[in-house]
């Protein structure tokens, strides 16, 4: 519970400072140049300091090490995504891989390599400029959709009742859910209408892959495949009386084997 809240504190910190620094920019830079520009916080720090020429490289260099950084970060978020997934069967099999040290070296290889390649073709290209800003959108719109379930599954876990909270700590998880929905329903809009459609055509096809790797699990044993339901059995017997005036609806479980088991 001490980290959760941890972690949400430490997000909202993040998040509000991301705000005041853009907005700090926003009022240092004109707007005219800030709209030209590709560095706007280093034009921000020359703003600061114009008599000091080393200023805007000196914050150039720590953006730069701030974006290695990340991209180690993200990378390993990555790599140990794809090493779960894979081992649930869900995804290739290489991504399971792991060297001596639980690493899942596979993962971070195929994780590094292709962004950097990425890279390089969009400062190389005007082409590949073109290509990164729509899989920039695309990932954007992939990424959205399940943290737009998960929040959707929140709320229902609140609504229901399922979670017993009350007071002001569900008015907190209904507020945080209901603007996790909106928010994500806003980045998947903001993306356009053209990116939409093709992150629906590309997570169909992800379900269809799905399908083909769950149907392989079943074949091998690794899940059990399902039973279905005998059609002279209904699944529930009807409610009958036991006497005592009070009705006992009985309900019947199928095993495996299309034996019925009724339990009162």
């Amino acid at each position: 519970m001490a980290k959760d809240i941890a972690s949400l504190i430490g997000t909202a910190v993040a998040a509000l400072l991301y705000v005041l620094v853009t907005a700090a920019v926003m009022g240092l830079v004109p707007h005219g140049a800030l709209a030209r520009t590709g560095a706007p916080f280093v034009d921000a720090f020359e703003a600061m300091f114009p008599q000091n020429a080393w200023a805007g490289g000196v914050f150039a260099a720590v953006a730069v090490i701030s974006g290695i950084g990340a991209l180690n970060g993200w990378t390993l978020i990555v790599t140990e995504a794809s090493r779960a997934i894979a081992q649930d069967g869900l995804f290739p099999r290489p991504f399971a891989w792991t060297d001596r040290d639980n690493t899942a070296w596979f993962g971070i290889v195929v994780g590094a390599a292709l962004p950097s390649l990425l890279m390089l073709w969009r400062y190389t290209s005007t082409l590949g400029l073109t290509v990164f800003t729509y899989l920039v959108n695309l990932t954007v719109v992939t990424v959205a959709i399940p943290y737009f379930f998960s929040a959707v599954a929140q709320l229902t876990y609140l609504v229901s009742r399922r979670r017993r909270v009350q007071g002001w700590r569900l008015a907190r998880d209904l507020a945080i859910a209901g603007a996790s929905v909106l928010f994500s329903m806003w980045v998947t809009f903001a993306c356009g209408y053209q990116v939409v459609y093709q992150a629906v055509v590309v997570i169909l096809t992800g379900v269809v892959l799905y399908a083909l790797l769950n149907a392989h699990r079943q074949r091998v044993g690794e899940v059990s495949e399902p039973t279905d339901l005998p059609a002279h059995e209904p699944p529930f017997a009807p409610a009958h009386d036991d006497g005592t005036g009070r009705k006992d609806a009985g309900r019947r479980d199928l095993n495996r084997g299309g034996a019925n088991q009724e339990v009162a």
